[in-house]
């Protein structure tokens, strides 16, 4: 990926956990693939410095998002969205990017076949801090294609990525220790 503006990336590293290996999680309900240590850290240095990049445009950058489902959180949204909730056009999802969520669904679907594959032309870069919550929601990449696969790239700080299929209480929970460099794809009747 190629940058625009110098940024100064020990700034960045220090952002980045280092990379140690996991004792495998716990089993995921199917179509849920964990893929752990995925993304290389000079990879996610660059994801960060295109997000920052990116998120500093006066027009279609990153937005503080406080709504009933988060709080003190900044979201930017890249790609085309043309049906549902939050429509939108914004700048073209970088095609690096792009590469990424096609290898992430390539490693996940050797793992989990049942995924389908995939077509990524919407992009949502999440930033959270210590104070940010996202609450329970569901996510539905379209109407249309329902279970096409969603990929979720971790950079930064480990945190709990938590699992339901549904809202009652008979539908288990599985939660996911997601650390810097994880990719998580999950798709079809996940």
């Amino acid at each position: 990926m190629k940058r625009s503006t110098p940024m100064k990336r020990s700034a960045l590293e220090d952002f980045l956990e280092p990379a140690r290996v996991r004792p495998r999680g716990p089993a995921l309900p199917k179509g849920v693939v964990h893929l752990p240590l995925f993304v290389a850290p000079d990879e996610q240095l660059d994801l960060v410095v295109g997000a920052l990049e990116l998120g500093t445009r006066p027009r279609g950058g990153f937005f503080l998002c406080n709504n009933e489902k988060t709080e003190h959180m900044k979201m930017m949204n890249l790609g085309r969205r043309t049906e549902g909730p939050g429509c939108h056009e914004g700048g073209p999802v970088p095609e690096a990017w792009r590469a990424l969520a096609l290898r992430s669904v390539a490693a996940a679907r050797r793992l989990e076949p049942s995924l389908p594959p995939m077509d990524p032309d919407v992009c949502v870069v999440n930033v959270y801090t210590a104070l940010s919550k996202l609450s329970p929601h569901v996510d539905v990449p379209t109407r249309r294609d329902p279970g096409a696969p969603i990929v979720s790239v971790s950079v930064g700080l480990a945190c709990d990525f938590v699992l339901q299929r549904g809202w009652g209480k008979k539908h288990k929970a599985h939660t996911v220790r997601l650390c810097g460099g994880d990719a998580l794809v999950f798709g079809g009747g996940a």
